[in-house]
């Protein structure tokens, strides 16, 4: 750069201008950007050593070479005509993105700012301005979009503020990137002090230090302050001076560096708020949660719960394993939590046994997932007793086993007699009716009241005997299932002429353990009697599919359907208490309920029986 020289300036003048001078190198051979001046045709007059750093080549190296002999050749017919525009305009330029090629071969993306210089007769000599490096920001972008980053960072990577003040701490320049930062131009800030830019306590609390700093005379760094911008919001500043002094050696002030760690501070902060709610969350939770190291499972903390649940002191836990305290068989869990890691994913609900102190055999389900401690891989588990509950289900489905039994001896008690003596009893009327009809006694008028009499027991006769088989079918002691199922079709057409009903048997057919068989029956035959009451349908098929392990029963039809509420029991509020009887004797059998129904869609109901 060239500066003035006057040998009839006075020595006042000289000191001026040296210390201008001084000033200005400092600030532009420090600065965080690369500094340069350049001639209308874009070849260097000026760089500052900054471009060393950023792009490898001495400033002495790029004097006399064009800004387009650095950039990659796909882009300098687009920067030059960018240039052309920057001259003909003759006027200041900003944010001008381009690349640069280092000396190394990778490339180095720009966001330049320019303004035109003229000599005494007004006339164009070329433009001095700043390029700042941005290519870690164009990265961290692209990063961003990629991976979906789980943190928020900056979205604009900024240059530094540089400030120089007197020993009172009022501003002698501020650069413009203050007015990005705070919202004030540079006039609005030079001649005034830091501290009026700062909350009174905070400037009470910033003139003490600032004191102690200009009494050491000595370099600081990294001292926080908070200011405000011009909209009342805080900046925070991490700032790093050093002392100025004129040619007799004394201080005239600090030149320095005022870095925005705004969101850093905030993140900091945020984080500090997550990890205190966590560890009142993780402390106050009913349930026990532990957190171990991943690799060898050895307990780093604890939860309050955990402690009650296990019987074993605080201190006793931490640093031991699961196994070493006998409380669970963690090989089966670390397998299923390895998978889950790999798959990235949580293992949820899984269940367990587990022991505690006492010896105490309880059972529960275990939730777990990898996290990242201090920059290690930990587990942190979440365990649910559930010993209760599972003994409050099984007494339940005991009750309902034995209540279901009762039910079956029931029927077969009643259908026994329905046979025994009922049907018997309409029989002998039959018979009865008959002889008194061929004995020859009876008028003609008498004989034909007795012939629809005769008719008339025939039918109660049939209906007792459909009764019967509903209540315990034959077929399904001789013959199995499948008959006895076909059989169902074959009374529901015949009572219920618009419904057609289909059997279709899959794999291969086989008898099934008695109970199992009157279980799926009883199914089916509610199954049917819910299409019956609610479809409107039209057809049904019923697919009997049978494997090695299981059978599976779908009970379909073509009826009016129905939306699926969020829980099998809100059935019942709407009369469809039949379904719930079918989950119940499905659960009975260790299967598997599941319902596929939408309006107008009909309705397909599912079990799957273990065989």
């Amino acid at each position: 750069m060239i500066y003035p020289q006057d040998s009839d300036i006075s020595k006042r003048e000289q000191d001026i201008l040296q210390s201008n001078k001084e000033r200005f190198i400092f600030f532009v051979e420090n600065a965080m950007d690369c500094i340069w001046e350049l001639d209308t045709k874009g070849v260097y007059i000026y760089a500052n050593q900054r471009h060393k750093e950023v792009l490898g080549y001495e400033p002495a190296e790029m004097i006399g070479k064009s800004i387009f002999d650095f950039m990659p050749l796909e882009n300098v017919a687009e920067q030059r005509k960018a240039w052309e525009r920057f001259v003909k305009a003759q006027k200041p330029f900003e944010r001008n993105e381009n690349t640069a090629i280092s000396k190394d071969g990778h490339q180095v993306i720009f966001r330049s700012y320019g303004v035109p210089f003229f000599n005494n007769t007004g006339k164009l000599i070329g433009f001095r301005g700043s390029d700042h490096d941005i290519t870690d920001v164009k990265l961290l972008e692209k990063e961003l979009r990629e991976k979906e980053s789980r943190f928020r960072a900056l979205t604009e990577s900024t240059s530094d503020c540089v400030w120089e003040v007197d020993t009172n701490d009022i501003h002698i320049y501020v650069n413009p990137r203050y007015k990005e930062i705070l919202g004030y131009d540079s006039d609005e800030m030079i001649g005034r002090s830091a501290f009026d830019f700062m909350d009174p306590n905070e400037a009470v609390r910033q003139k003490d230090n600032w004191q102690r700093i200009v009494d050491a005379c000595k370099s600081f760094e990294r001292v926080n302050n908070v200011m405000l911008h011009k909209d009342g919001h805080q900046v925070i500043f991490e700032s790093n001076g050093v002392p100025v002094f004129n040619s007799e050696g004394k201080i005239i002030g600090f030149r320095g560096i005022d870095r925005d760690i705004t969101s850093r501070v905030l993140s900091e902060e945020a984080r500090r708020s997550s990890e205190n709610k966590f560890t009142k969350v993780f402390q106050c939770a009913p349930d026990p949660i532990a957190i171990s190291t991943f690799e060898d499972g050895r307990f780093i903390e604890v939860n309050e719960s955990f402690i009650k649940a296990t019987g074993y002191k605080y201190n006793d836990i931490l640093g031991r394993t699961p196994s070493e305290l006998k409380l669970w068989n963690e090989e089966e869990i670390y397998k299923k939590i390895t998978k889950a890691s790999c798959d990235n994913r949580l293992i949820r609900n899984f269940k367990i046994a587990f022991i505690n102190k006492q010896g105490i055999h309880r059972s529960g389900l275990m939730s777990a997932e990898v996290i990242e401690l201090a920059g290690k891989q930990c587990m942190i588990v979440a365990y649910k007793d559930t010993t209760q509950e599972n003994r409050l289900r099984e007494d339940m489905e005991f009750y309902v086993r034995e209540i279901t039994q009762i039910q079956e001896n029931e029927r077969k008690r009643i259908a026994r007699e329905l046979h025994d003596e009922t049907a018997a009893g309409l029989a002998t009327i039959k018979i009865n009716i008959q002889n008194l009809m061929a004995s020859g006694e009876v008028s003609a008028d008498l004989i034909i009241e007795l012939k629809a009499l005769k008719e008339y027991v025939s039918t109660i006769a049939d209906g007792v005997r459909r009764f019967s088989q509903k209540l315990r079918p034959v077929l399904l002691e001789e013959l199995g299932l499948v008959a006895s199922l076909k059989s169902l079709c074959h009374d529901l057409e015949s009572s219920h002429q618009a419904i057609k009903c289909h059997v279709t048997v899959k794999g291969s057919e086989r008898r099934l353990p008695p109970d199992t068989e009157l279980m799926m029956f009883r199914i089916a035959q509610e199954g049917i009697n819910n299409i019956i009451k609610h479809s409107a349908a039209n057809k049904m098929i019923l697919v009997v599919d049978f494997s090695k392990r299981h059978v599976n029963l779908n009970i379909i039809d073509d009826g009016k359907g129905f939306r699926l509420p969020n829980t099998i029991s809100e059935l019942a509020r709407d009369g469809r208490v039949g379904l719930i009887g079918i989950q119940e004797r499905i659960n009975l059998l260790g299967g598997r309920f599941n319902i596929e129904s939408e309006p107008n869609k009909g309705t397909i109901i599912s079990a799957k029986i273990p065989i």
